[in-house]
């Protein structure tokens, strides 16, 4: 079906014709920036945020939280903060019920917390989606490839940069 990068990039080309109704290539849309039209991009952007369960970031990124600049820029940005619709499924799905829970559950770093809270998430759910998720977790520590545990994670606050990944990974028994 594609990388990543052209499902976000087939989409967003998807979501700008709906919003705008411009006839344009796709090149001149990808070079497009909407904030260049007389016609507010807010929904535009909403419409984004919305279909990429994605929030834009102004502490990080001032212009429109990183939404902003040209259709390029914006898949860029997608590629590293957003969600493909209906990609969380399967084992994924179990990594996005941690992380949730584990954000708001789990504060601290450490071996005691991050120990603790598989026991509670063990119990919470299924003794398989458990070892599931650890076994990801090992997998991502041992090959240093945390992209998948990156994307979902980042939709949260917390620790869920790859220090914080690879402490977690570090932790679990």
């Amino acid at each position: 079906m594609g990388t990543k990068k052209e499902k976000i990039k087939k989409l967003v080309i998807e979501l700008y014709q709906e919003h705008y109704g411009i006839d344009q290539s796709e090149s001149d849309i990808l070079s497009t920036d909407p904030n260049g039209f007389d016609r507010s991009p807010e929904q535009f952007y909403e419409a984004i945020e919305n279909t990429f369960s994605v929030q834009a970031d102004y502490d990080e990124n001032p212009y429109y939280g990183g939404l902003g600049g040209t259709i390029t820029e914006l898949i860029a940005f997608l590629e590293t903060h957003g969600t493909i619709p209906g990609e969380i499924n399967g084992q994924n799905e179990f990594i996005h019920a941690f992380f949730e829970n584990f954000h708001l559950n789990c504060k601290k770093l450490d071996a005691h917390h991050v120990n603790a809270y598989f026991d509670m998430y063990g119990m919470m759910e299924s003794n398989r989606k458990e070892k599931e998720i650890k076994k990801k977790f090992r997998i991502a520590l041992k090959t240093n490839n945390w992209e998948d545990l990156l994307s979902i994670g980042k939709q949260y606050s917390g620790p869920f940069d790859i220090t914080g990944l690879t402490t977690i990974a570090e932790l679990i028994d």
